[in-house]
């Protein structure tokens, strides 16, 4: 019963919450996640590597809306991140966590993951444009190390940049300043 609530609920809020405003492309839904009794939307998917690692098939899509084929929501208990709730079709048959996480039920604990997860908090300062390159009033971050959050800290008035504006900036702050020779 608990679960069912849970996995309504979330996905209830990640359709919610995953468009935010109207954009000429179409938003990705995002993965859901409650934190301290909240229920909001995470920037990062956890579950990706993950699946890449596992070179787990595809998912059916059955909206442009959601190209990675699967809904996933996510709590953070206790220090650590879990998955508590998966939806995904394959071959127009649900496909259970277990086919990827042998002998795992739901809630799972995230160990495979290390990295952060950007938790934008109220709506977008300026119009449009949904999540990505919106600045937002508050945005939680949380560093993961193997499924444990090892530090979370709130930026304010935070951005969040496209993985495109990230690279770029890794690629210039890794490039020789021509000036300095």
């Amino acid at each position: 019963m608990q679960t069912t609530r849970i996995r309504a609920s979330t996905i209830a809020t990640v359709v919610a919450l995953s468009f935010v405003a109207p954009a000429p492309a179409t938003d990705q839904l995002q993965d859901a996640v409650r934190l301290d009794g909240q229920d909001r939307v995470m920037m990062e998917c956890p579950l990706n590597p993950l699946l890449a690692r596992l070179k787990v098939p595809e998912f059916e899509w059955q909206t442009t809306s959601n190209w990675k084929g699967y809904i996933a929501g996510w709590e953070v208990k206790d220090g650590s991140l879990l998955l508590v709730a998966f939806e995904a079709r394959r071959g127009g048959r649900p496909v259970p966590v277990e086919s990827f996480l042998p002998g795992k039920k739901l809630p799972v604990a995230a160990d495979w993951y290390t990295g952060r997860v950007r938790i934008p908090v109220g709506k977008p300062k300026e119009a449009g444009g949904g999540y990505w390159g919106a600045t937002f009033e508050r945005v939680i971050v949380l560093h993961i190390e193997k499924g444990k959050v090892v530090k979370m800290e709130e930026l304010k008035n935070a951005r969040i940049k496209t993985s495109t504006e990230e690279r770029a900036e890794r690629e210039k702050k890794d490039r020789p300043d021509p000036k300095k020779d």
